[in-house]
């Protein structure tokens, strides 16, 4: 693609600019300057949106905000002004448009037309669509659509059993029938999204989210006269220009609304549901995490305008919701803040000549997966540090044929040469081994500072001390638990008892244990992995008998459970959303389902954030004689999102305020779908907001709160070793391999990467 030859040149040319800048008596006017610069102007106390958006003649920017109603009260609506450069925001409510948000109503988009009127979509509590216009900002007139009567009648039926919405960090449940079986809200009404109206009076009305077009209806008598195919959500018009996304979000279409034919088409990489489309007189604009790009009107190179990692963009809870351009070269970016404290932010990007086009310090932080924390906690620290820039290298995306071992070696090679990152994530890689060689620094010091004046789980910080020196810290944790009946936990001492006790569905009896049907099939020994990989892995030291049991136990609990024919409970799992604007998520177990339902007595599963705690608390809270538990009262958890400082990095120090940034409440108090915080006051925070949003009972906390202060031992979980283990699974669990000889495979298959 051409998009990604002009990248690779890109990034040959500002190596080269660099390494020249970076070379002995570069006068400080051989520097690359010049770059967009971010400010905050202005923010909104209450989290809403920015629609109905007009550049005007002075080169103010006229829009209405419209308020979310969070808490069920009826939303409002204002209208507002930013003033030419954004050194002024003025608001006032509207009263006809907050009308409009009453008696459970839902304002989709505002609209200005040329006329100078105000028009509104909006939809009733019976979700029906309604098209208004007001001329004197104080009453409103409907206009018929009639196409909207013609698919009611064709399509406005039932919600669509088995599917749910997830939007900014909440998903909706219906309630659970008497079979126990759950039924996720969803609707095929007519739900019309962005509102557009033509110089002529005409509207152009988009259906992300019913069927996938837009639509121009005449401003005359508001029949259809014109459709065209979108994917994705995102449309912008300029004039007598449309641009969308095709059907399947692989390119950028742009329809010339005269002729109603594609007039062109751009290949852009990375087109997700977060792409921002825009348009104005100069051509195209896109806006996501990396940044602001720009094509002229049916080129075929895009130009980086803003790097995105050096501003708000790259925050994982920051929803970018709209990105203006006011044609003289300014952007103002409006975000939606999902965050703890929830709010819409105006930032305004202005092109500064005196900023070096690149920071003059690099901090570089390595890590085999992606992790969001990690980018929340960059992004926080950027808008501390502008003049450095942090390079963040992802061995492993998602999409990577690479393997673990490989990676290893390769960055074992980097440190040999005396190339090291500064910070590395910990998560999957040979800690033991890195400790004993001295690549990692001891930071005791920050650590016992932090702890005291962050309000850290002092437990959880000596995930990575040994003798007296701590080599590295967890930003979140993740808990294997059981859930259940007191008595029955009492009678579970060990996954053999599990095993031995596991028996397939029977509609008649109340088992003590039995695995979900999402556990107890194919996936089974990945499920329950990381649960008791300490059993037997210890640094790099596998005990063969011990893994053989565990081994064996797997087999034998699969064999006992797996018969139930799909009727044993709860099926799968749920993904909700956390508060990040890249749809980042929790994947919930369901076996708690079947504990509050009375099919079972206990279960065992992992507590992987603050989602998975609510959903148990939903489900059991009413059951008597329940809890909590650390599985099999070893009081394990496993570290995740874990950092160490390379002792050998060249930003020793600005790697420990890194550090710090990621401890700190500004991370820690977000939810982000990737673990619990190692902050108890975030932590007691975030569990008291889950009890008020899923409306349990005040103050029971089922023994969890003492359970995280009680946890002592990490779970170490060695990739290459987990990669070699789960490759044997379907053999293990079908039988035609042995536990032992499976053992004996694994160690021999390993031996290599352990001894080196």
């Amino acid at each position: 693609m051409k998009q990604h030859l002009l990248k690779i040149i890109s990034a040959g040319l500002s190596l080269c600019l660099l390494l020249s800048s970076c070379g002995g008596g570069s006068q400080k006017s051989d520097k690359p300057m010049g770059r967009y610069v971010e400010e905050q102007i202005h923010e909104f106390d209450d989290t809403g949106r920015m629609c109905g958006i007009k550049l005007k003649e002075n080169g103010d920017i006229s829009f209405y905000y419209s308020l979310y109603s969070m808490d069920g009260t009826p939303g409002h609506i204002l209208s507002g002004v930013l003033s030419k450069g954004g050194s002024n925001i003025e608001t006032a409510k509207v009263e006809w448009l907050s009308e409009l948000a009453q008696d459970g109503n839902n304002v989709n988009d505002i609209a200005q037309g040329p006329d100078g009127a105000v028009y509104a979509i909006y939809q009733d509590a019976q979700n029906e669509p309604h098209l208004v216009k007001s001329t004197d900002g104080k009453t409103f007139n409907e206009i018929l659509i009639p196409e909207w009567k013609q698919k009611g009648k064709s399509e406005g039926e039932s919600g669509t059993p088995g599917s749910f919405t997830v939007t900014n960090g909440s998903v909706s449940l219906a309630d659970e029938g008497e079979d126990g079986e759950i039924s996720f809200a969803g609707s095929d009404s007519i739900s019309p999204e962005n509102l557009f109206v033509l110089e002529n009076g005409d509207f152009l009305i988009s259906y992300p989210y019913s069927g996938g077009e837009i639509c121009r209806y005449s401003g005359a008598d508001g029949g259809l006269l014109q459709k065209f195919a979108m994917g994705g959500r995102q449309v912008a018009v300029y004039q007598n220009t449309l641009i969308t996304l095709n059907s399947d979000m692989s390119k950028i279409v742009e329809y010339d609304l005269e002729s109603g034919n594609i007039s062109h088409e751009y290949e852009y990489d990375g087109i997700s549901w977060g792409t921002y489309l825009g348009i104005d007189k100069d051509g195209i604009f896109v806006a996501d995490s990396s940044g602001l790009s720009r094509i002229s009107n049916g080129g075929s190179i895009w130009e980086r305008v803003i790097d995105g990692g050096l501003t708000s963009m790259n925050i994982p809870t920051m929803a970018l919701w709209q990105m203006i351009s006011d044609e003289t070269g300014v952007y103002y970016g409006i975000f939606i803040d999902s965050g703890d404290d929830s709010k819409t932010q105006v930032m305004k990007y202005t092109y500064s000549a005196d900023t070096p086009t690149s920071p003059d310090t690099e901090l570089t932080i390595f890590g085999l997966k992606r992790n969001t924390t990690i980018r929340q906690a960059i992004g926080e620290f950027q808008r501390q540090n502008p003049n450095v820039r942090i390079n963040y290298r992802v061995a492993m995306e998602d999409d990577s044929s690479v393997t673990v071992e490989d990676v290893i070696k390769a960055l074992n090679t980097e440190l040999l040469a005396g190339k090291a990152p500064d910070l590395l994530l910990l998560d999957g890689l040979p800690v033991e081994s890195y400790i004993e060689k001295g690549v990692l620094a001891d930071i005791s010091g920050l650590v016992k500072d932090l702890t005291g004046s962050e309000g850290l789980y002092a437990n959880l910080m000596r995930a990575f001390e040994r003798e007296g020196k701590v080599y590295g810290v967890p930003s979140r944790f993740t808990i294997p638990v059981m859930v259940g009946d007191n008595s029955a936990m009492d009678s579970l001492q060990s996954l053999t008892d599990a095993a031995n006790q596991a028996k397939p569905f029977d509609p008649d009896t109340v088992q003590t244990f039995r695995t979900p049907d999402s556990v107890a099939g194919e996936s089974l020994l990945s499920e329950y992995y990381d649960y008791f990989v300490n059993d037997w892995l210890s640094g790099k030291n596998i005990d063969e008998a011990k893994l053989t049991s565990f081994l064996t136990d797997i087999q034998n609990l699969y064999q006992n459970a797996k018969a139930s024919g799909g009727e044993s409970g709860m099926s799968g799992a749920v993904m909700i959303s956390s508060t990040t604007a890249d749809g980042n998520g929790e994947i919930v177990p369901m076996g708690a389902m079947d504990v509050g339902q009375g099919k079972v007595k206990t279960d065992i599963e992992q507590i992987n954030g603050l989602a998975t705690l609510g959903f148990i608390f939903r489900n059991i809270q009413d059951v008597e004689n329940v809890g909590i538990r650390s599985l099999f009262g070893k009081n394990e958890y496993t570290p995740q999102c874990s950092i160490g400082v390379v002792s050998s990095g060249k930003q020793q120090e600005l790697a420990k305020e890194f550090v710090k940034t990621l401890l700190s409440a500004r991370v820690q108090d977000q939810n982000l779908g990737d673990g619990l915080p190692v902050n108890e006051k975030s932590m007691q925070k975030g569990f008291d907001r889950f009890i008020k949003d899923m409306e349990l009972e005040q103050g029971k906390d089922l023994g969890f709160m003492e359970l995280c202060n009680n946890l002592t031992t990490p779970i170490a979980v060695d990739y290459v070793v987990k990669e070699t283990v789960l490759a044997l699974e379907s053999d293990i669990l079908k039988g035609t391999l042995a536990p032992q000889e499976a053992a004996k495979k694994i160690i021999e298959n390993t031996e290599i990467y352990r001894s080196e």
